[in-house]
């Protein structure tokens, strides 16, 4: 797995890094990766209700709030996930992946041809057409 190098200077992210790495799986196949994953995660997921089902937590404030995904925050995931070249924000499909799986996907895992076919620039003749295709239907 690559990593840009600004990545590595915090210790903090090198942690994640570390962490992200334990769970990659190599696999390309999302529904290969769940499969392996799901069986786990309801044994840990039952483990779990069983031993704390009746503990309280406590009270959380709107302030204590944070949103991760994973561990990772919104700027972590944006350094993380693959993009396509050229572009700043992580690809769509790396997201998704993260949020089904739990791993940082790999961009073997997220560059498929047809995602970058979705994110490379429209023709203008097809920019033109849908406009004028758009414009008469809604003038009926």
């Amino acid at each position: 797995m690559r990593f840009p190098p600004k990545l590595l200077h915090s210790t903090k992210n090198v942690a994640c890094l570390i962490v992200s790495s334990m769970n990659a799986t190599t696999s390309t196949n999302l529904r290969d990766v769940l499969s392996n994953l799901i069986s786990k995660e309801q044994s840990r997921i039952k483990n779990f209700k069983t031993q704390y089902g009746k503990t309280n937590i406590g009270s959380i404030s709107v302030d204590m709030v944070r949103i991760r995904s994973h561990g990772y925050s919104i700027p972590e995931c944006q350094q993380l996930l693959p993009k396509v070249p050229g572009r700043a924000e992580p690809l769509p499909e790396g997201l998704f992946w993260l949020l089904v799986t739990g791993q940082v996907p790999t961009e073997e895992q997220v560059s498929r041809r047809h995602v970058h076919r979705a994110y490379a620039p429209v023709p203008h003749h097809s920019q033109v057409s849908f406009i004028e295709n758009a414009t008469s239907f809604i003038m009926m």
